[in-house]
């Protein structure tokens, strides 16, 4: 058990090191660290690619819960997105952040202190469809 912390701790700070730019965040065992997430258009190759596949499945996902949206945990949980997020593409980036980067098609609440992130409640933009990359 202890080898195995210390290996992990060790392999976490290799990950840091490689890495500028990374927000750290603590689960209270050990420190994960979130990279910025990059605008679309930033995006290039398969990177832009995934980065549509995952506006496009949030957007699927977001219609079966109607007008008044839901949380981001329910979201998340949605059997692509979770399958998306496991590329390497997203590695390191927040769920939230990927959403936000599209203000234009999913309106996320805005954090407050002490609110679960989870918590958050996410729900389409008017005429999102119509504002889809790609469409």
């Amino acid at each position: 058990e202890k080898r195995r912390r210390e290996q992990r701790e060790a392999k976490d700070l290799e990950a840091s090191e490689e890495h500028d730019g990374k927000v750290p965040r603590t689960d209270g065992e050990r420190d994960f660290h979130f990279l910025p997430t990059p605008e679309l258009d930033e995006l290039t190759g398969t990177e832009h690619e995934k980065g549509i596949d995952m506006c496009h499945a949030a957007f699927k996902a977001m219609q079966d819960y109607g007008i008044t949206g839901c949380t981001l945990w329910q979201l998340r949980t949605n059997w692509k997105i979770t399958e998306l997020m496991k590329e390497p593409e997203f590695a390191g980036q927040r769920f939230v952040s990927i959403l936000r980067r599209h203000g234009d098609i999913f309106h996320v609440e805005a954090e407050e202190h002490g609110k679960h992130v989870g918590s958050l409640r996410v729900r389409l933009q008017p005429r999102a469809e119509s504002r889809l990359p790609g469409a």
